[in-house]
């Protein structure tokens, strides 16, 4: 109370602010959406793919906070979202580990991350937060990501076993039983085979590179194989990955190159 004017009493009024949320204070962590201490400092990978929004790497080699490198073969590491070269230290994804395989090849399809070992092909689903296994297809591995290539129809891949699609279903044998297995078994030779794909003819391309002058033709229209043969490799047949594996392959005419590329 306080005394004013005219002996008159008049009460003194307290304004008081009431908090029922703590005010937000932005942090690395908030505005980042990770921990900068998580963070890798360098990692290195035999292969990548994007999907999603993150870059998934498989087959690592990195550096921990102890400077000291350790690889994991059979280990993928995703990044955070929408920063391509940001892989922390928890973010990583293992399906089947310890089994004596190596990650060889990484694809993305639709919903569908498809992890290549050298025996195995691992289907995982990477629609929500945390991925999980669909499927895994023992004899669908491959040897390297030359082996493997993205069509219109999904994705396409090659091995000692036969040629294989996946179309965001299911998985098809596209040898079947149209090539005899032991033809199939001569064609390769122990050798790694490559794949590609002739958009404008829609064939499926699949060359051993230990056998110069053949090479097998898939048409995705009429499903049928063909053998060509006469095919010279004067310039040589070189694929090197997903997203590179163009090369200029001499079919009847050697003036006349015809180009063979990977769509991807």
């Amino acid at each position: 109370w306080s005394r004013g004017l005219g002996d008159v009493y008049k009460r003194q009024q307290s304004v008081y602010t009431v908090y029922f949320d703590t005010p937000l204070i932005d942090t690395f962590q908030t505005t980042a959406g990770y921990i900068e201490d998580d963070k890798i400092s360098k990692i290195q990978g035999k292969t990548a793919t994007v999907m999603n929004r993150r870059a998934y790497i498989a087959n690592v080699k990195l550096v921990e906070d102890t400077g000291q490198e350790k690889k994991y073969s059979d280990r993928i590491y995703k990044s955070e979202p929408n920063m391509f070269d940001v892989f922390t230290e928890f973010s990583y994804i293992d399906v089947a580990i310890n089994d004596g395989d190596t990650n060889t090849a990484l694809i993305g399809f639709g919903d569908f991350l498809l992890q290549f070992k050298t025996r195995t092909m691992y289907l995982i689903n990477v629609t929500q937060d945390i991925e999980y296994l669909e499927g895994s297809y023992e004899y669908r591995g491959v040897w390297g990501e030359a082996a493997v290539c993205k069509i219109p129809q999904g994705i396409a891949w090659v091995n000692d076993y036969g040629v294989f699609l996946f179309n965001g279903n299911e998985v098809i044998d596209l040898l079947g039983k149209k090539i005899d297995r032991k033809h199939w078994q001569l064609f390769m030779s122990n050798a790694d085979p490559s794949i590609a794909y002739r958009p404008i003819t829609q064939d499926i391309v699949v060359i051993n590179k230990g056998i110069n002058g053949s090479l097998y033709l898939y048409n995705m229209i009429t499903e049928s194989w063909t053998l060509q043969a006469g095919v010279s490799t004067g310039y040589g047949v070189v694929f090197d990955g997903i997203a590179t594996n163009l090369s200029l392959i001499h079919i009847s005419e050697p003036t006349r190159p015809e180009r063979i590329w990977c769509w991807g």
